[in-house]
C-alpha cells in the first residue's frame, strides 16, 4: 500500500489522465478497483475512472455550504480542473481567487482525497479477501452492458437543468488529442448561452464522450462536428463525422455493437431520443433530441459581478433562465422590455440604489405585477416588504434558500 504522500502524487497523476483510458489501464492506483488483477485492464481503467469521479463527490459540501467558502472552493477547483479540463488561470479567474489561493486549495483538496482513500484501504482489502476464492474470468459482453445500465441508472437521479454549451465545451478538449493522433478535427458550433436540458450533466457528458470516441474509433481521417438546433419546443444536438472509414473485421463489428448498445442505454435512461445517422450504409453520427422545458425568466439586478455569476449558476442549475443587470437604470429597462417572471434585487448599488428601483418597479403599470425578491446584507426585510417587495432574503444566499423562495412564487 502506498504512503499518504505517494497516494497524493498518484492521485494527481491519475486525475491528470482522467480521460486517458489507455494510461489508466496500467496506473498504480488500479489496485483500488481490482487488487488481485482479476479484471481485464480495460475494465480496470473504466472502474478507476468512475471511482476518481465518485470520490470528487465526497468533497462536495452540499447546497447549504456558504458560497465561496474554502470547502466549496476545494470541490469546485477539482471539478473544474479535472472533470471539466480547465487550466489553473481560467479557474482562478472564474472563482475570483489568486493563483496562490488556487494552488493552496488544490493541494488541500488532494490531501483530503488521499485521506478518503486511505480510510477505505481496510474495506478494500476486506472485499479482496472475500472475493479471493472466485475464479478470474473476463466479464461477458452482456454483463458489461448490464453494469453500464446500473451505473447510468445510479447517475440518473438528478433533475437539475444542464447547460448544453457547458457540457459540449468540456467534452471537445478531452477528445482533441485522440482525434489529432488520427488526423481528425473536432469542432462545435454551440452558442455560449445555449438552452438547458433536464438531464443529468454527468450522463450527458459521458454520452457525448462515448459517441465521439465511437466515431473516432473507426475514422482514419476527417472531422467530427457537434451542432445545436434550438427551437421553442425542441432542442436537437447532432454529432456527425465524415472522412475515411475503417470498417474492420467481424470482431471489430461486435465491439461496435457493444459500444452502440451502451450509447443507446445512456440516451434512453435520460429520455433522450437517439437517432442514428447513416451514409452509404455506414453509421456516421447521431441525432439527440431533447424536449424543451419551461425556463422562467428571472432578472438579477446587482452591481457585484461575482454575486451575479453565482446566482446565475444557481438559477440555471434549477431550471430558471437568468437575465443580468449591473446598474439600476439597466435593471428597470430590462424589466420593462423583457417582462421577467421574477426579479432578484440588491439594495446597495452606486448612484441609484435598490430602494429607488423597488419603488419605480412597483409603481409603474408595466412592472408592478412582477414579484420582486430583495436580497441584501442589510437587515431590512420589514422595510422592503412594506415598500412592495414580495420576498426578502439576507445575504449570503444559499442555493437552497434561493430556489425555495422562487418555488414559493409558483412561477
Amino acid at each position: 500500500m502506498p504512503t499518504e504522500l505517494q497516494l497524493r502524487d498518484q492521485l494527481m497523476d491519475a486525475y491528470e489522465h482522467l480521460y486517458d483510458y489507455a494510461y489508466l489501464r496500467t496506473h498504480p492506483l488500479r489496485w483500488l478497483v481490482d487488487a488481485g488483477d482479476k479484471l481485464p485492464h480495460k475494465e480496470q481503467a473504466s472502474r478507476l475512472h468512475r471511482l476518481l469521479l465518485d470520490i470528487l463527490d465526497e468533497l462536495d459540501p452540499g447546497p447549504e455550504a456558504p458560497a465561496f467558502s474554502r470547502e466549496w472552493r476545494r470541490h469546485r477547483i477539482m471539478v473544474l480542473r479535472y472533470a471539466d479540463g480547465l487550466d489553473p488561470d481560467s479557474i482562478a479567474s472564474r472563482l475570483a481567487i489568486s493563483r496562490r489561493t488556487f494552488y493552496r486549495d488544490h493541494d488541500e483538496a488532494l490531501k483530503a482525497l488521499a485521506q478518503i482513500l486511505s480510510s477505505s484501504k481496510a474495506a478494500i482489502a476486506q472485499e479482496d479477501v472475500a472475493t479471493d476464492a472466485e475464479p478470474a474470468s473476463p466479464l461477458p459482453e452482456h454483463n458489461r452492458l448490464e453494469m453500464a445500465r446500473l451505473e447510468v441508472a445510479r447517475l440518473a437521479r438528478d433533475d437539475r437543468l444542464t447547460s448544453l454549451s457547458e457540457v459540449v465545451e468540456s467534452v471537445t478538449p478531452l477528445v482533441r488529442e485522440l482525434a489529432g493522433s488520427k488526423n481528425v478535427t473536432v469542432q462545435d458550433s454551440i452558442p455560449e448561452v445555449a438552452s438547458g436540458v433536464m438531464v443529468d450533466r454527468s450522463v450527458l457528458r459521458q454520452l457525448l464522450l462515448s459517441i465521439v470516441s465511437h466515431l473516432l474509433e473507426d475514422l482514419a481521417q476527417g472531422n467530427v462536428t457537434i451542432s445545436l438546433s434550438d427551437g421553442p419546443h425542441i432542442r436537437e444536438l447532432r454529432v456527425c463525422a465524415n472522412g475515411d472509414w475503417d470498417r474492420g473485421d467481424e470482431q471489430s463489428q461486435e465491439a461496435r455493437g457493444l459500444r452502440i448498445a451502451i450509447i443507446e442505454n445512456l440516451a434512453k435512461v435520460q429520455g433522450i431520443e437517439l437517432q442514428a445517422l447513416e451514409e452509404n450504409d455506414w453509421l456516421c453520427g447521431f441525432r439527440l433530441v431533447f424536449p424543451a422545458s419551461h425556463e422562467p425568466l428571472v432578472l438579477v439586478i446587482d452591481d457585484n459581478e461575482h454575486t451575479v455569476e453565482l446566482l446565475g449558476r444557481y438559477l440555471t442549475a434549477n431550471g430558471y433562465k437568468p437575465l443580468n443587470a449591473y446598474t439600476a437604470p439597466e435593471g428597470v429597462r430590462l424589466a420593462k422590455e423583457n417582462q421577467p417572471e421574477a426579479i432578484i434585487l440588491d439594495l446597495m448599488m452606486p448612484n441609484q440604489d435598490g430602494w429607488d428601483v423597488l419603488q419605480t418597479l412597483t409603481n409603474q403599470a408595466e412592472t408592478q405585477r412582477i414579484p420582486i425578491m430583495v436580497c441584501s446584507i442589510l437587515a431590512a426585510g420589514e422595510l422592503a416588504l412594506s415598500l412592495g417587495a414580495t420576498l426578502f432574503l439576507e445575504k449570503p444566499v444559499t442555493e437552497r434558500s434561493l430556489i425555495d423562495a422562487l418555488e414559493s412564487l409558483r412561477l
